[in-house]
């Protein structure tokens, strides 16, 4: 297959290897843009630096991540539930020392508390 130049007859007037339709349906953006769509790490956003992040996160939860956890770990997780893991994980520092700032509102600290699953008197809980 990869020492041949045969067209894939599949692919109509494009005209395609057969070793480029290969690579479309393994590992082609097509494919990684299609499972970053089914569940995604977070929401649409106008700040470049967050949508290249949860671009990112993504990613890592497409190919590399996920692969290894399983390998480690010999627990089959769906990718939903390794996703929501990881960003917890990623970002629960951030939350805990947000949570600290003595002048935040309130009801932001009691989500904040209720998310990173701490008590108000900042003291952890697991």
């Amino acid at each position: 297959m990869h020492d041949t130049p045969d067209i894939d007859l599949d692919t109509g007037e494009a005209e395609k290897p057969e070793v480029i339709s290969l690579d479309n349906l393994t590992t082609g953006g097509d494919v990684v843009d299609k499972m970053k769509g089914e569940y995604t790490a977070g929401k649409k956003s106008s700040r470049w630096p967050l949508t290249v992040f949860n671009s990112l996160l993504d990613t890592a939860g497409i190919k590399n991540s996920q692969i290894i956890f399983k390998n480690n770990t010999e627990q089959i997780v769906t990718r939903r539930s390794f996703l929501k893991e990881l960003m917890k994980q990623l970002t629960q520092r951030f939350v805990y020392m947000r949570g600290t700032i003595p002048v935040l509102s309130s009801s932001i600290k009691r989500n904040i508390h209720k998310i990173s699953e701490t008590n108000p008197d900042n003291q952890q809980t697991t």
